[in-house]
């Protein structure tokens, strides 16, 4: 790990170890093009890592909201009409 990158604990955690690795793999992801940045690298890399950043989130949008209604999560709604809106139309 280097200085200014992001580090998963556990207060992070939704308690869905599913969930959880997805977000332990966005935080890698984003962690990937700061090494790479220090690396002299960041330029090459960045556009395949913008697109893999927001292929994975999309995927990981659907896989949270596919979870939130299987368990009748009560605030589905403002979660998915919120942050991922947000994410998806911008």
């Amino acid at each position: 790990m280097h200085a200014g990158q992001i580090v998963w604990t556990s207060a992070m955690g939704v308690g869905i170890p599913e969930i959880d690795e997805q977000h332990k793999k966005l935080i890698d992801l984003i962690n990937s093009v700061e090494q790479a940045m220090k690396l002299g690298q960041g330029r090459e890399m960045l556009g395949n890592w913008l697109r893999a950043l927001a292929n994975y989130a999309l995927f990981h949008f659907q896989a949270e909201e596919a979870y939130m209604q299987q368990v009748s999560y009560p605030q589905v709604e403002e979660h998915t009409g919120g942050p991922h809106r947000q994410y998806r139309f911008s």
